[in-house]
């Protein structure tokens, strides 16, 4: 809520000092229904620090209308709708989504992969707004697999080719269930750190282009 909103800011105003933050996640996977909330924090933010981004963090297209919505009193609530509802009530400076396809056992859930992906851009350039994305860095135990090379690759330079020009990792496991991101367990490079550093020196010299395109097809 816009208290907490306020606390918080204050709270990483104090720790920054002289160096105010850059951007601010504006919610992340919110529903429908607290849309409306998280436009008062962005225009708060907005307030505060304008030279600031301000983004939001959106689901991806595996999930249903009560995921969206917040309840299930709209059961023919659509992903298309939910994308443009967010960037319409809250207003962000950048559209976001997250998807985490590498599964245990070799599995790839490629299908709302690419879905979410083509359906954010969408959304963002018809709002005219740039678009990024979390990829996936962390294994979850039999749920989730640490990326292979191919696997990171792959994500990353599919977004790329759909215009995406931001990209976030889990630089460490968060919770106790998330076995390794960038850093293991031990906060120790894992397999995947050297993977995502050649990659993004990679996405680094494309985006001295890319940042001044528009994708079209």
């Amino acid at each position: 809520d816009l208290p907490g909103a306020t606390a918080m800011y204050n709270n990483v105003a104090a720790l920054a000092g002289s160096a105010p933050p850059k951007a601010w996640m504006v919610g992340d996977e919110p529903s429908q229904t607290h849309f409306s909330t998280y436009r008062q924090v962005a225009d708060y933010l907005l307030q505060q620090n304008p030279a600031a981004l301000r983004y939001v963090n959106a689901n991806s297209s595996n999930g249903d209308s009560t995921l969206y919505w917040g309840d299930g009193s709209n059961p023919s609530y659509t992903y298309a709708q939910y994308l443009q509802d967010m960037v319409t009530t809250i207003r962000p400076d950048v559209l976001m989504y997250d998807s985490y396809p590498f599964r245990g056992n070799n599995v790839t859930f490629d299908n709302f992969l690419f879905s979410s992906l083509l359906q954010v851009r969408s959304t963002a350039l018809n709002n005219g707004i740039p678009y990024w994305t979390w990829l996936q860095s962390y294994s979850e135990g039999n749920a989730l697999r640490l990326p292979s090379e191919s696997d990171l690759r792959m994500q990353l330079f599919a977004h790329l080719a759909a215009g995406y020009t931001g990209f976030s990792y889990y630089s460490y496991s968060l919770y106790p269930s998330q076995d390794s991101a960038l850093l293991d367990a031990n906060t120790q490079p894992s397999a995947l750190y050297p993977i995502a550093a050649a990659a993004n020196t990679e996405a680094r010299n494309l985006g001295q282009a890319l940042r001044f395109l528009t994708s079209t097809d």
